[in-house]
């Protein structure tokens, strides 16, 4: 083994389920899932790009039972599909979110960082409940 087993680690069993609302997120990454060659394109023949959203304080986070988070993760959005461009409405929203101008934006890499206004929902699949994007809003 190449590293010292701490005994008093807690096994991580995933992140916490943050009640649903409005978060203040930064934007960690985007992959362009066309580029990076682990999908080229979407079930659907989409091409799409992959973003990676953290909480700008997780330490504001309550679980669904009020109780605070310990480990807030972060999100992905799979939805921001470029690829046919008649599907862009999401990536507009993403875009614009941003404080960009929909007309000068073209460069996605310039959008890590940014912060956002995202509202969260909470899904269920096969029973276990997991937070979702479920849309950007606009900059005040």
């Amino acid at each position: 083994m190449g590293f010292v087993p701490n005994p008093a680690a807690e096994a991580n069993l995933g992140f916490d389920v943050v009640q649903p609302g409005t978060y203040r997120m930064r934007v960690k990454s985007i992959t362009d899932k066309k580029k990076d060659g682990s999908m080229l394109i979407s079930e659907k023949g989409n091409r799409y790009y992959k973003v990676e959203l953290e909480y700008v304080d997780p330490t504001a986070l309550l679980k669904i039972d009020g109780s605070p988070v310990k480990n807030a993760g972060i999100l992905f959005d799979n939805g921001l599909i470029y690829e046919p461009t008649e599907q862009q409405g999401r990536l507009r929203g993403f875009v614009e979110s941003c404080g960009v101008r929909w007309e000068d934006s073209g460069d996605e890499q310039s959008l890590v960082g940014c912060e956002v206004d995202v509202k969260v929902k909470i899904e269920e699949y096969k029973g276990e409940q997991s937070n979702k994007v479920s849309r950007y809003l606009q900059p005040k």
